[in-house]
Parts: structure tokens; sequence; C-alpha cells
């Protein structure tokens, strides 16, 4: 088991304590949000956590019978929207700060706490992985796939292809993009893209 998956097992039961602080409630509805069931734990996840949760979902059940942990994983700006939408969920977790910090503000999610952080990482095609071993081969790729700029992952390959161009020319960020084929909306959809 890796050491992040460790991480987050350990984790996972504090993260359903928080499930009690982080109360997503359908504002904007003019009848009251019906009492949560104690049965059920509804986790909305963002996408690179589908593994990892999916795992603890199956622990914590088998520590807690009679609990169902059910899920939606999607990327972090789609299941905003659905909570926005009045969707209802337990635990949120998010992928970045900024849209838990916008759930927060406008009361739909209370008492946020980071228990996790992403690591962005470089994924090579198997037919690539000669050629490109580092961030600064990427323009001598034949086509590159990255996060949309709207959703995490696209914001943070953005920032680091901007730091990357002090060291690696004022350029390599447009030559990078030149060769971007397609901006997917989640990590698992960049994958995809990839392995085809």
């Amino acid at each position: 088991m890796n050491l992040a998956r460790r991480r987050l097992l350990r984790a996972f039961p504090r993260l359903v304590l928080a499930a009690c602080l982080v109360a997503m409630s359908g504002c904007g509805r003019s009848e009251p949000p019906s009492a949560p069931r104690e049965d059920r734990l509804a986790v909305f996840a963002a996408a690179s956590l589908r593994e990892v949760f999916t795992a603890m979902g199956e622990d914590f059940e088998r520590a807690h019978p009679g609990v169902e942990v059910t899920f939606n994983f999607a990327g972090t700006q789609e299941l905003r929207t659905q909570l926005e939408h009045g969707a209802a969920a337990d635990v949120f977790a998010s992928a970045d700060q900024r849209h838990m910090d916008e759930l927060a503000t406008s009361g739909r999610a209370v008492g946020p706490v980071v228990f996790a952080r992403n690591e962005p990482v470089l994924v090579v095609a198997r037919e690539s992985a000669g050629a490109i071993r580092g961030l600064a081969d990427l323009p001598g790729a034949d086509r590159i796939v990255l996060g949309a700029p709207e959703v995490p992952i696209g914001r943070y390959t953005l920032q680091i292809l901007d730091r990357a161009s002090a060291s690696l020319g004022a350029g390599f960020r447009a030559r990078v993009e030149a060769k971007v084929a397609s901006r997917e909306l989640n990590v698992r959809q960049v994958l995809t893209k990839v392995r085809l």
C-alpha cells in the first residue's frame, strides 16, 4: 500500500467526523432540507480520489455495519455545480481550495478541513516514454492532453508551465500549449486520453 493511500485511510474516520461539520445544504429551496439518513454517508469526491476513496469506503462499511457509503466522483467544478443546484452530500472532497471556499462562502459547506493535497505528475504514453522524460521535453511531444484551464488540474498545470518558463525560456508555455490536442474536465479524462 503506498504512503498516500495509508495516510488517507488513516484520515478517513476523521473525514467522516468532519462530515458532521461539513453539512451540505440545499440553499435556495423553500422547504427545509430532509434530515440526513444515519445509515448512509453520501460522499462527493474529486475524480482524482476515486481509487483511494472507494477502498476507504469499503473499509468504513466493514468497520460500521449497516452504514452504506455512496460516492459521486466527478470533476470538482461539476460536483460544486451539483451542490449549488441542491444535491445533498455529507462530505465534499474538493481537488482544490477555491471551490471549497466558494461553497463555504455561499453557506453550502460548513467547516472545511484540508485533509490531503494533490501532487500533479507528468504521465507519458508508453510509445513516448523514451522521448519525454521530463517537463523540459514537452515541446517535443507529438500531442499533449491537459486539464481545461477552469478545472483544478488545468490551473495547476498552467501555474507549473509558467514557473518552468523562468528556467526553460519565456516561450516554454506557448511551445507546450501549441502541442495540446485536448483539454479535459478532470484527471480521469486526461489519463484516458493519454492511454488512447
